[in-house]
């Protein structure tokens, strides 16, 4: 018992890490985005982060060797060979690489969160997603919240034109809207879910947290964590109403409501200008949409199958100002702020593809099962990657200056390998 519990514990001080170690946009650790001093990475240096991840890894091969779990982790990640060949792209983007500092620094960052969510993945359950989110957002929260009221001077942005707006423990403000939007679900669903999963004190903190979550969020006025967090209230409104009534509707009734849902999408779609209007926004989405268009036209035709290698696109030197004074910006553009255009810049076609193809078999493994249980807590690895979907249309969070939504990804991916694992275990 002793050592099962000692087990326990090494898994959560890797999550821990993790966590610590993927939140890169908290401003004490943040280091800019130039590799001479840095790459911007925790420890001000990519080798440091690089070998606490490696050191992680090296802790999770020999607890499963202890465990005796080796053959259940390699057949979960011959199972999961798909995200494993993205990994590998990565890596072999070293050969054209248009900055091989970046790739390699990338591409490792990558290897080493696959292989650490593949070790939990095969331990943890949807209800421990639910905590590990929680815990880590509410300690970024609290840090937030306190931080603004204590040490304004640091919480609260002033360099125009963000004067007044919080970014708590984060470089900018929509850092803090986004990781506040991934709270705000962990907290709907453990406030909603039956009394017999969660206690009473932790339905009260998840209470509190998800008042400082959606506070955060209007105080950032970051249109991305704002945008994305009413969308994600409106699934949840959509969900417990199908796990309340969904067993008693006919058929017809489905396609009733997907069909109100797809005019609805379509008024959107039409209406951008209303939409982002109500968040005192531009349908250009704060100058991302022309940037986006110059870059596509300018650079990602003349690599379109490959890209300019994993990560390293907008290190090149001189590119940010460059697209800067294309665009006219007032400041240098660092990233796309698109998750799935910056994956092109750096994969081309064929690492968007693996990507889409990743996110579609996580949905295809984890949509079964949670409709199978009919609970929330088995919903929330949708709910998850729901809100990658959505965040990374404003942000680049796929191991880009954010890594914790890939490991997230990978983790859900792992974690619903299971049933395969089962089977395979049993035959002769």
């Amino acid at each position: 018992m002793v050592r099962v519990n000692i087990h326990k514990l090494v898994d959560v001080l890797i999550l821990g890490m993790v966590a610590l170690l993927t939140h890169q946009s908290i401003f004490l650790c943040y280091r800019g985005l130039t590799l001479g001093s840095g790459l911007g990475c925790r420890y001000g240096s990519a080798s440091g982060q690089l070998g606490v991840l490696a050191g992680m890894v090296l802790i999770a091969f020999w607890l499963l060797r202890l465990r005796d779990e080796e053959r259940r982790f390699f057949l979960v990640c011959r199972r999961n060979w798909l995200i494993f060949l993205f990994v590998g792209i990565g890596l072999l983007s070293l050969t054209w690489t248009a900055f091989f500092p970046a790739t390699i620094y990338r591409s490792l960052l990558m290897l080493l969160l696959t292989l650490l969510a593949a070790y939990l993945g095969i331990r943890i359950s949807a209800r421990d997603l639910v905590i590990f989110i929680a815990v880590t957002i509410g300690v970024f929260a609290l840090a937030s919240l306190l931080l603004g009221i204590f040490l304004p001077q640091l919480a609260i942005m002033t360099n125009h034109p963000y004067e007044g707006l919080w970014r708590g423990i984060f470089w900018h403000k929509i850092y803090l809207g986004a990781t506040m939007a991934l709270g705000y679900i962990a907290y709907l669903v453990i406030l909603f879910s039956p009394g017999r999963e969660y206690v009473l004190v932790q339905k009260i903190l998840a209470g509190i947290l998800l008042v400082v979550c959606v506070v955060l969020a209007i105080l950032s006025d970051s249109a991305s964590g704002l945008v994305v967090l009413a969308l994600q209230s409106g699934l949840f409104i959509l969900l417990a109403a199908w796990l309340a009534w969904g067993g008693r509707m006919p058929r017809y009734a489905y396609w009733v409501l997907g069909g109100c849902a797809a005019v609805g999408l379509l008024l959107l779609l039409t209406n951008l200008g209303f939409v982002f209007g109500i968040f005192n926004r531009s349908a250009s989405m704060t100058g991302r949409l022309p940037m986006w268009l110059h870059v596509w036209e300018t650079y990602i035709v003349e690599r379109p199958l490959f890209g300019y290698g994993f990560g390293a696109f907008w290190l090149q030197p001189g590119i940010n100002e460059k697209i800067q004074s294309v665009v006219g910006w007032t400041y240098p553009v660092r990233f796309s702020d698109d998750g799935y255009l910056d994956v092109m810049l750096g994969l081309g076609i064929v690492g968007l593809f693996l990507l889409l193809a990743i996110l579609a078999l996580a949905f295809r493994r984890t949509l079964p099962r949670a409709i199978q249980a009919r609970q929330l807590t088995a919903f929330f690895p949708v709910l998850v990657l729901m809100h990658v979907v959505f965040i990374n249309i404003s942000l680049s969070y796929i191991v880009e200056i954010e890594s914790f939504i890939w490991f997230l990804l990978a983790l859900i991916l792992f974690m619903h390998s299971h049933d395969r694992f089962e089977k395979t275990s049993k035959d002769p």
